[in-house]
């Protein structure tokens, strides 16, 4: 079963697409606590954030740092 993000992912769920790499996918929230807030997930499904490989998390953390 494919998860929300994944859905988000593939097009099958429209959303306003910030960033897009070969590990990772940035977009705009549907439900924002402020003005452009933003998520970033891994294009690998995985059930935890603590899952996620040290280079993995560390290129999404330097991803967000970019798109400020």
């Amino acid at each position: 079963m494919s998860s929300i993000f994944t859905k988000i992912i593939h097009g099958e769920i429209p959303c306003y697409k910030i960033y897009e790499d070969k590990l990772c996918f940035s977009f705009l929230s549907i439900d924002p606590h402020n003005l452009g807030h933003t998520l970033i997930v891994p294009k690998e499904e995985i059930g935890n954030i603590l899952d996620l490989s040290d280079a993995l998390m560390t290129h999404i953390f330097l991803v967000g740092k970019n798109i400020l």
